[in-house]
């Protein structure tokens, strides 16, 4: 099984708690605010363990975006979700390892070291020497901080210095907002990135005639057969509606100039009636989608969409 980096260091997160119930954690210790994150199954709980200004930014989240991050949070719920179950070591080999059942048998996927502990005063970190089946040995930084009496996380780092997760800021919470309306607005997007694609592909194709008139001539006959400029074959017939709606957004073309050098518009609002700060979206031969929250068409002076 191949994990993202993301997912990396949740599994890390949790097997650095873990690894600590061997050793008998200490109330009011780095490690015990570890292991009080991934045995919980309540998000107060962990929000005990987290930085006071990101809890404070989670708290002030509307309800349904409050309980995407109550969600997100809970780390350990997650994981065993995923089917991975820590183990204590005996030997002291390793502080945790990680199991996966299968029908074959268990296999381990992953053993968790402490290389290194630092404590000084409220700060603390941890080094752990990570050696997994699926993605090789690494090491990674946990950064604490002791504030209102409790250890909280504000930072992990893998040891390169590559990627990490920053906890002790109100952006971590702000991704979140409108969790609702981001479900909806990704296959738009995503909508808006096939586009752009079938139409450059098709002023590839046809550079003569450059971009077309309509959605239509991007998709394929009923007849089948070899492109032509009126049915290139790119999308599927469904584009071909004027019109073309889809995961509950109106998509609008236009054809703003032909030939070689040619240029198109695409806009897309919400097809319901939505609430306010519902994006609107606009893209062009630039292939740069940018969106709108206030009630109109969005244009190519609106800021661009942030790509993940």
């Amino acid at each position: 099984m191949t994990y993202t980096r993301r997912a990396i260091f949740q599994v890390l997160f949790i097997a650095v708690a873990a690894g600590y119930v061997a050793q008998a954690a200490v109330d009011g210790t780095p490690e015990q605010a570890l292991l009080d994150i991934v045995t919980t199954s309540k998000p107060e709980v962990v929000e005990d363990h987290l930085p006071v200004v990101t809890v404070d930014a989670i708290r002030h989240l509307a309800a349904p975006d409050r309980q995407a991050a109550e969600k997100a949070i809970l780390i350990g719920e997650k994981l065993r979700e995923q089917g991975l179950q820590p183990r204590s070591v005996d030997d002291g080999s390793a502080l945790v390892e990680f199991w996966r059942k299968g029908a074959e048998g268990d296999s381990l996927e992953m053993s968790v070291k402490i290389a290194r502990e630092i404590v000084s005063g409220g700060d603390a970190l941890l080094e752990l020497s990570v050696d997994g089946a699926h993605h090789g040995s690494q090491k990674v930084l946990a950064w604490m901080r002791l504030e209102e009496g409790e250890w909280r996380i504000s930072e992990l780092q893998r040891g390169d210095y590559y990627d990490g997760i920053v906890l002790d800021t109100p952006a971590f919470a702000e991704q979140f907002r409108r969790s609702q309306e981001k479900d909806a607005e990704g296959p738009a997007l995503a909508t808006l990135h096939t586009i752009n694609t079938a139409l450059v592909t098709y002023a590839a194709i046809f550079p003569d005639i450059g971009f077309p008139s309509d959605l239509a001539a991007l998709t394929s006959s009923e007849e089948g057969g070899d492109p032509t400029p009126e049915r290139a074959g790119i999308l599927s017939a469904d584009f071909a509606a004027q019109p073309y709606v889809s995961a509950g957004y109106v998509f609008v073309y236009q054809l703003l100039a032909g030939g070689q050098g040619g240029s198109y518009s695409i806009v897309a609002r919400p097809a319901a009636p939505e609430p306010s700060g519902a994006a609107r979206f606009y893209t062009d031969e630039s292939c740069v989608i940018r969106s709108t929250g206030e009630d109109r068409d969005p244009t190519a002076d609106d800021d661009p969409v942030e790509q993940p």
